[in-house]
């Protein structure tokens, strides 16, 4: 067991704690990148962060409570499972297989749809921060495309030359990627 933990730090050490700092330090070193190009793109991607972060908490915090009911009810399928190998002979004296059959077949479905119910909330997150990705970097681009063509809608504190646009433009989507 102490074994089998210290396995489990090793890898939250040598993995987690590493791509933490790279999800938190990444966005802000492509930020300064990119406020090399333009500052004010540079800014939209960091004021498009707050959002992205909230959503990001959202979608975690329902993930994990979906996670932690689905290992509830794995736990009690597993104790309802090993209660019944005991009473095996039990359950044979007295011909109750087919009833105990039936209560674990239905313990198994109602894991079953939670693990389904898991893998939603998983999907649903994974919709929620994909879609704030593509809005800030849609962001970026209006703003980038518009100074380009002179058009923005409010006077504009810089002029883009192509390079710089297209410089931008390819660092915006690497400033959502770690997250």
């Amino acid at each position: 067991d102490a074994v089998d933990r210290i396995e489990d730090l090793g890898g939250f050490h040598s993995r987690f704690l590493p791509l933490r700092r790279a999800a938190v330090l990444s966005p802000l070193i492509i930020a300064i990148a990119a406020a090399l190009g333009s500052w004010i793109a540079s800014a939209i991607m960091l004021a498009t962060l707050v959002p992205f972060a909230l959503g990001m908490a959202l979608a975690g915090t329902a993930a994990a409570r979906a996670a932690a009911r689905q290992l509830d009810a794995l736990s009690r399928l597993s104790g309802l499972f090993v209660d019944r190998v005991r009473a095996l002979p039990v359950i044979v004296g007295f011909g109750a297989q087919e009833r105990i059959s039936r209560h674990l077949a239905d313990a198994t479905r109602e894991v079953a749809a939670r693990t389904i119910d898991v893998l939603k909330v998983a999907f649903v997150s994974s919709a929620v921060i994909e879609f704030f990705a593509a809005l800030s970097v849609a962001l970026v681009a209006l703003y980038c495309g518009f100074n380009l063509l002179g058009i923005l809608p409010f006077p504009a504190p810089e002029k883009l030359s192509l390079g710089q646009a297209l410089f931008v433009l390819v660092l915006a989507p690497e400033f959502y990627l770690p997250m």
